[in-house]
């Protein structure tokens, strides 16, 4: 009994740390929203935070290491560019007003951190 207690317990915290990952909310189902288009918000959301933990790996290899890793960097102010053209494509095209005001928060996010890179 207390096997599957402890498994049924570890399920749970798995599906809540994978939803928190790919979601930014605690929860143990994925929010329904109004799908492809909030799917669409936390998609970008995740690639900035990829894009954000690549450029942030460039700059301490590049510390570190003391190597030139210029292209690395590059190549994450590339992507962060074009993530950024992406959600402000779906700020311009939302229907859902729900997801438009996430997507502007995720926009000035990804503004805000770009600022911060200068």
């Amino acid at each position: 009994m207390k096997v599957v207690l402890a498994i049924v317990v570890a399920i749970v915290i798995a599906l809540v740390a994978i939803n928190y990952l790919t979601t930014g909310k605690f929860s143990i189902m994925p929010p329904s929203g109004s799908g492809t288009e909030e799917g669409q918000v936390n998609h970008l959301r995740g690639q900035f935070r990829e894009v954000a933990r690549d450029y942030r790996q460039a700059q301490r290899q590049a510390a570190t290491a003391g190597l030139d890793s210029t292209e690395a960097a590059s190549a994450a102010l590339a992507e962060l560019d074009l993530v950024e053209k992406n959600v402000s494509d779906l700020v311009a095209n939302a229907a859902d007003e729900k997801v438009r005001s996430e997507a502007r928060t995720l926009l000035e996010e990804i503004k805000t951190y770009k600022r911060n890179l200068q």
